[in-house]
């Protein structure tokens, strides 16, 4: 029980003096008791614990006054003089539309790569493949 109260009062006084930097066990009768302050009498320990050393200060970046997401590129302020911009038209053409044509010849310059003399091995054979898929979609 008095080695839990012991081990209590010296923690508790660790937390108190972190930053000093000299302890002493001090031995009364059959007790030990460690302290920051001298024994009374003759110290039975003492410890030296070096001092921590400074961290050194972090430096940081100074922050900009506008993220730069919010600052407008010139090539905004061109779209914005063209006229579709000044009418509020805007949009992007996509065409889904398979194209016949590119897909035949994509299937016809596979078939004569599987068909020359020459074996494809996994990934020539996947490109090939993959150029077809790409063409017909």
């Amino acid at each position: 029980m008095k080695v839990r109260w012991m081990g209590a009062a010296l923690w508790l006084m660790m937390l108190e003096s972190s930053a000093q930097s000299r302890v002493y066990k001090c031995v009364d009768g059959a007790a030990a008791v460690y302290q920051q302050m001298p024994c009374p009498g003759q110290a039975e320990w003492r410890w030296e614990i070096p001092a921590e050393p400074p961290r050194p200060k972090v430096k940081t970046a100074p922050v900009p006054a506008r993220p730069p997401a919010y600052r407008r590129s010139p090539r905004t302020a061109l779209h914005r003089s063209l006229p579709e911009a000044a009418a509020g038209v805007r949009g992007a053409v996509i065409g889904w539309a398979r194209e016949p044509r590119r897909c035949d010849e994509a299937r016809r310059w596979r078939a004569q790569q599987l068909g020359s003399s020459t074996r494809l091995d996994y990934l020539q054979q996947r490109q090939l493949d993959d150029a077809v898929h790409a063409a017909c979609r």
